[in-house]
């Protein structure tokens, strides 16, 4: 990756919630499907502004959404406690057609308190903060579509509920 290459070419895959264990391995969050996850590729993390590059070694699947992760060069404790809390990026992709914001289309949104937000009418792939295009009363209003945010989801009956933050509606 070139030193000019900026945020916008990256496409978060994962955030680190913490270190595991004494020797730079790290428990993350995964955002995509951990065999979609390419061992070959160099995934970046992001310091003072800048992509540096890592290479996956080792991957160990936790759960659906979580994997251990050993990446080159993080060999101690404390290299891996120095990278919580931060994104692991690739290269970002050209969005296909079938993007999986899209598959919501049609969805009816509820908040917490069980009233109607509206219906999805669209997504925004923002990097580090998607946003479902939801039809509010007449009015096209944006909501941060996180994993932290997502209360409840029925495929079945096309209806997703989210902690939607105070004054967004």
């Amino acid at each position: 990756m070139e030193a000019d290459s900026n945020k916008s070419d990256l496409q978060s895959i994962a955030r680190v919630v913490k270190s595991n264990g004494t020797k730079g391995e790290l428990l993350a969050e995964l955002f995509i499907p951990p065999d979609e996850i390419e061992k070959d590729e160099p995934v970046y993390i992001v310091f003072d502004g800048l992509p540096v590059p890592f290479f996956i070694e080792n991957s160990t699947q936790r759960g659906s959404r979580k994997a251990l992760l050993r990446l080159t060069d993080i060999e101690s404790l404390e290299d891996a406690d120095e990278l919580a809390g931060k994104y692991i990026y690739t290269l970002a992709q050209p969005v296909e057609d079938d993007d999986a914001g899209e598959t919501l289309e049609g969805w009816i949104v509820y908040d917490t308190e069980g009233k109607k937000a509206g219906v999805v009418t669209g997504f925004l792939d923002i990097p580090e903060n998607p946003c479902l295009i939801v039809d509010h009363e007449g009015d096209e209003v944006y909501i941060p579509f996180h994993e932290n945010l997502i209360a409840e989801y029925d495929e079945a009956g096309e209806r997703i509920v989210i902690d939607i933050p105070s004054g967004l509606i």
